[in-house]
């Protein structure tokens, strides 16, 4: 949805989405029926001649199933569009930079049904790669015993078992009898800086074990360059694109196997 928070305006946005992202025939005249509006007149709002009021464009976001921060956006840039004063439109545009700025943060690009734990448990399950890996690989139904996660994961006995016992009292596995199953409540990309750094770290420690068992399946890749900080910001936005894409792959998978993906891009320290 990068289109959309580049955009200055929602007329410009419209058109992309029209010619460029849904340029099947009739499109237009569906979105025009899905806000309630006559074809000629979303023709006319497209010329800059007429302008949607939010009911018309809250409509449109449901149509395209816009998530709640690309809603968000979009309304804002449809306020702006009518906004009458200029003290108005300077409130409008700061709150444009601020959602642009958390859509650049990898939470906002990967949903996920969020389980709520307190602090203590969140710090638990971040510290070490163990409780993220057990909770994610019992979403295969090769891995939901005590047994088959140590056997595959090389971890004893006894830290399997009292760290799926914590998963299941927080609600992120359920237990039915010896076997355990992933609930579908997920923790994802946490923002408090010493937890990431934990789990960052623990995880590409797991990466260089993969190197060293040197699999054909697996793809590591590494390089060192240079570029200008124009570069950056659109190698940045690409990134975000592929976990985003990714993901989307991987939840629409099945659950044969327990992978993992690590992706870097930083100044050189």
């Amino acid at each position: 949805m990068r289109a959309l928070f580049n955009s200055k305006s929602y007329q410009d946005y419209l058109q992309i989405l029209i010619n460029q992202l849904h340029s099947e025939r009739g499109f237009q005249t569906k979105l025009a029926k899905a806000m309630g509006v006559q074809a000629a007149y979303l023709s006319q709002v497209l010329k800059g001649k007429a302008d949607l009021n939010e009911d018309q464009a809250i409509a449109l976001c449901h149509f395209i199933d816009f998530t709640d921060l690309e809603t968000e956006y979009f309304l804002l840039l449809v306020r702006l569009s009518r906004a009458g004063t200029s003290e108005l439109r300077v409130f409008l545009e700061d709150k444009m930079k601020k959602i642009q700025g958390e859509y650049q943060e990898i939470y906002s690009r990967v949903p996920s049904k969020q389980s709520h734990l307190s602090a203590e448990d969140t710090q638990r399950y971040f510290a070490t790669w163990i409780p993220s890996t057990l909770h994610t690989a019992t979403s295969s139904n090769q891995y939901q015993t005590v047994e088959k996660l140590a056997e595959r994961l090389d971890l004893d006995t006894q830290v399997v078992k009292q760290t799926l016992k914590f998963l299941s009292d927080v609600g992120l596995v359920t237990h039915n009898e010896n076997r355990y199953e992933f609930s579908g409540k997920s923790l994802h990309f946490t923002k408090q800086i010493s937890m990431n750094q934990t789990i960052q770290i623990s995880r590409r420690l797991q990466a260089i074990k993969s190197i060293e068992k040197d699999t054909a399946d697996d793809l590591h890749f590494s390089s060192v360059f240079t570029i200008d900080k124009k570069t950056l910001t659109t190698l940045r936005e690409l990134f975000l694109e592929v976990i985003e894409s990714s993901h989307k792959e991987i939840h629409s998978s099945g659950t044969e196997e327990l992978y993992a993906m690590c992706i870097d891009l930083f100044e050189v320290v």
